[in-house]
This record gives C-alpha cells, structure tokens and sequence, in this order.
C-alpha cells in the first residue's frame, strides 16, 4: 500500500460538515478503535499527543497540528495518551468524488474512482455494472 499525503476532492458540490466537537483526553485514555466510520474524520490537536493509525500509517499527532482520517478505513489507538490531549474533530463527507494520492494531482469527473456516500460502495463511472 502506498502513502497517502493528499486527499483531492471533485468541486461542486463542497464537502458537507456531518458534527463536531472538542475532545480531551486523560493521561492513559485511548483513541477509539473504528472500521468504516463511512465520513472522514478530521483531528485537530490543541494540547499534547495523540498516537493514532489508519491502516498501515501511524502517527504521533503534536500540538498544533491536524490528521485526517479517510472514511473506510480501520482507524485506531497507537498507544495510550501519556499526558493531557485536547483536541478539536469533526466529521464531513462529499457527494462527489475524491482520491487519496501520494502527490497532489487533478482529478476530473473521468476520475476512475468515485464514492457514494448513502451506500458506502464504489463505482466505476466507465463500468456498466
């Protein structure tokens, strides 16, 4: 599996915000451990460390900085927080197609992968299935 550093989205429509919140979490509270949340989930750390993965990615996500996780993926704790973490989340989707890349490149609506949202399946836009 290759590294994801980018998320590209088709536009119109513009993702939709699904909820928020601001999360803080005890030293020894973990992550939840999640398959297809079905929206992406974005982390925003305010204060300390959060350990998290997706898939075959980990990260010690510091203080002022953000992850975001992709909807159908196995996403979980690394390790327990080993201090105070707070930070700000929230969910989006889209209805309209999107690739996680390695490197920022365009994607047109003859993009070979799009997702539907409302039935969590992938189609093909070429495929007469």
């Amino acid at each position: 599996m290759s590294k994801t550093d980018f998320l590209s989205f088709l536009v119109p429509p513009l993702p939709y915000f699904i909820e928020g919140n601001f999360t803080t979490y005890q030293k020894g509270d973990r992550h939840p451990n999640r398959y297809n949340l079905g929206y992406f989930d974005v982390i925003i750390i305010k204060e300390g460390l959060l350990h998290i993965g997706e898939e075959d990615e980990a990260w010690k996500v510091a203080e002022n900085y953000a992850l975001i996780l992709e909807p159908d993926k196995h996403h979980f704790p690394i390790e327990a927080c080993t201090e105070q973490t707070s930070f700000y989340w929230f969910h989006f989707q889209t209805n309209s197609a999107w690739r996680a890349q390695s490197s920022p490149n365009l994607i047109t609506p003859s993009s070979p992968l799009h997702f539907i949202p409302s039935t969590r399946q992938f189609i093909y836009p070429n495929s007469k299935k």
